[in-house]
């Protein structure tokens, strides 16, 4: 996928994320409260064969692993940023802020 012209992934597998960090153009991270992540993991969870993305379940590892991820994985994100100064890094701390690109997208 990578070698691809156009791609987008989502999701934080960090086993490929350096990879993915060197060869993409822009990075959205998503710094969004806990409170958010846990509710739309929910919220995923009950639109499983509605909609893509969906979750099948909800186990103790997830909700571990979202509570822990900004204070786990920040450091690491933080040495791709600099190691890769070429690829756009974009921060959205709320919903507004994701709107807001969006908007000017399509513009």
């Amino acid at each position: 996928m990578l070698s691809e012209e156009a791609w987008v992934v989502e999701g934080c597998s960090f086993s490929t994320f350096e990879m993915r960090f060197a060869k993409a153009d822009v990075l959205i991270y998503f710094q969004l409260p806990r409170p958010l992540c846990f509710l739309r993991l929910f919220k995923r969870l009950f639109n499983y064969k509605k909609d893509f993305g969906g979750l099948r379940a909800v186990t103790w590892e997830i909700l571990r692993y979202t509570w822990n991820f900004d204070k786990e994985k920040r450091a690491r994100i933080e040495e791709l940023r600099k190691k890769y100064p070429q690829t756009d890094f974009l921060i959205f701390k709320n919903q507004k802020d994701a709107d807001i690109f969006l908007q000017s997208m399509n513009q």
